[in-house]
């Protein structure tokens, strides 16, 4: 007896269920969807618009601040300010070499 009750308890709730989802108003939710769309793009295009006229609008003028700090100039040699890459490390040739070595030996006789 109360399994049957049970049963047609749960029955009944679940039919209940069945008939408030079919009862929900798709329109009305349909129709707020799109009315809130609407005041969105409404909403952009304001925005959009009023961004456009303030980056538009001339300037009324232009302060100069004055610079008041002192600088001081000091020589810089050329490889301070070059790169390593830049840096050239230039060996002397092969031939170069023996011609040197051979002027040596002949300082030395």
């Amino acid at each position: 007896m109360k399994s049957l009750s049970l049963a047609l308890i749960t029955m009944l709730a679940l039919s209940l269920q069945a008939y408030a989802a079919e009862a929900v108003d798709f329109d009305a939710i349909i129709k707020q969807n799109s009315q809130a769309q609407n005041d969105l793009h409404k909403q952009i295009k304001e925005t959009v618009e009023s961004s456009r006229i303030a980056a538009q609008e001339p300037e009324t003028g232009s302060q100069v601040i004055a610079d008041n700090a002192q600088t001081v100039h000091v020589k810089t040699k050329k490889d301070m300010l070059t790169f390593a890459k830049e840096k050239k490390q230039s060996a002397a040739s092969q031939q170069q070499n023996d011609k040197r070595l051979a002027q040596e030996f002949q300082n030395l006789e």
